[in-house]
């Protein structure tokens, strides 16, 4: 694993907000839906929903949501037809991107994919064109923040187990296994079983070189891009080579996400009647603007730039 790469990545997925979080657990019960469909809702005879339902509280989903979505979809509550599709394709310089959607529209779901490539300076490539720098592999991630699970207790249990190796990082401990699924399934349920806490547990693309992007315009696009790529709701994952910087919490941080505001993020002046305050990264300062002022501005981007407009980020 190059840089610091691997564990950014992780950071990031700790600090999801509240509305990223309802983005993954919809994405998750759709995943189950599927699976409930095609191989009934009972997770001791279905493989796959037993790794689903590991998933979904590794991402602590509540169990009466688990219970509500293999329900649903034992009644055929859901009339959709989802089908799997992989995507590939390049962000700003190079950066190799796969997509894993489940889709019940394949126009739908290429058009808006192609859309958020070519807006943020990349494009959507041919199958294979990216995928041969990528291998499957199973990866455990072990919330270890309070260090409580020192490096020889998990060497013995991650032997027992069947898994290939470890590593620890800040706060976390990642378990590479075997891509197969049953092997894989038997190495999580193991570890399960010694009550190691799971942040995350599946068969992931791992990539085999990684690249930097040293623009900081170029990288913030490549970042928007995967932030777009994750909050379409076909997306299942995304997986990329991109090295990412340490992000430096400099200028105003966010008490909700631990990172720094957005830029265009808006909120109510704290002193000023009838202002906002609007942020802006390049120079992490708030700026005041009187609300008809803001909206006025608002107005006008939206007419210059029609769809490729982005709405501001209301904080209140």
């Amino acid at each position: 694993m190059s840089g610091h790469s691997k564990w950014n990545n992780i950071k990031r997925k700790k600090e999801k907000t509240d509305a990223q979080k309802g983005k993954i657990f919809t994405k998750i019960g759709r995943e189950m839906a599927v699976a409930v469909r095609e191989g009934g809702p009972d997770p001791m005879n279905n493989g796959k929903l037993r790794d689903l339902i590991a998933k979904a509280k590794a991402n602590n989903v509540p169990n009466d949501n688990i219970d509500r979505i293999i329900k649903k979809a034992a009644g055929d509550g859901d009339k959709n037809t989802y089908v799997d599709m992989v995507y590939e394709g390049y962000g700003p310089c190079g950066v190799a991107v796969i997509v894993e959607a489940l889709t019940d529209n394949k126009n739908r779901t290429a058009g808006d994919l192609r859309h958020y490539f070519d807006k943020f300076g990349g494009n959507l490539g041919q199958t294979g064109c990216v995928s041969f720098m990528f291998s499957d592999k199973g990866v455990i991630v072990i919330d270890n923040e309070d260090e409580k699970y020192t490096e020889d207790q998990v060497m013995e249990d991650c032997m027992e187990a069947g898994a290939e190796d470890f590593e620890f990082g800040e706060g976390v401990i990642e378990i590479s296994a075997t891509s197969d699924p049953n092997e894989f399934r038997a190495v999580r349920e193991a570890l399960e079983a010694k009550g190691y806490p799971l942040m995350e547990a599946d068969i992931q693309k791992v990539p085999s070189t990684y690249t930097k992007i040293d623009d900081p315009e170029l990288c913030e696009k490549m970042q928007k891009l995967l932030d777009m790529l994750e909050d379409n709701d076909d997306v299942q994952e995304v997986y990329h080579n991109w090295e990412a910087p340490e992000e430096e919490n400099v200028g105003d941080i966010n008490p909700y996400t631990g990172m720094e505001y957005e830029s265009n993020s808006v909120r109510m002046h704290p002193k000023r009647i009838g202002y906002v305050q609007v942020y802006d990264r390049s120079d992490h300062q708030w700026t005041d603007m009187t609300e008809w002022a803001f909206l006025g501005y608002q107005e006008r981007k939206k007419a210059l730039l029609g769809k490729d407009y982005e709405p501001p980020i209301y904080l209140d």
